[in-house]
């Protein structure tokens, strides 16, 4: 049972990938880095330890990859929220999507705000 990150290029996505990182290497299990193809690269070569598996997939069915991930890994989703200019976090479609069909548990990595 790995945990399986939705990770997009934004400083929020990037800081839910430490925090699933440091929450796999605590729980003991591996990460599955769900990403757009474009992004896939920076992510491999931003990933130094074992025990990652990066799987690239193309925008549109991102969504769809990272449910299939939860499904064949049996582990929980993180997901990073947006905060707007005021500090309130926004779930978009997207991430409400995957709230809504996650085969288990949802972690909705909220970033600091910075107000």
């Amino acid at each position: 049972m790995r945990v399986v990150l939705w990770l997009e290029d934004t400083e929020a996505s990037w800081q839910a990938f430490q925090y699933a990182r440091d929450l796999a290497a605590l729980r003991g299990v591996g990460l599955v880095v769900v990403c757009p193809e474009g992004l896939a690269d920076r992510v491999r070569s931003e990933v130094t330890s074992a025990g990652v598996e990066v799987r690239a997939s193309p925008e549109a069915e991102v969504v769809v990859n990272l449910l299939r991930a939860a499904e064949e890994e049996g582990g929980e989703i993180v997901v990073a929220a947006r905060r707007t200019p005021t500090g309130k976090v926004v779930l978009g479609d997207r991430v409400t999507t995957v709230l809504l069909n996650a085969p288990g548990p949802v972690v909705v990595f909220k970033p600091p705000w910075k107000g």
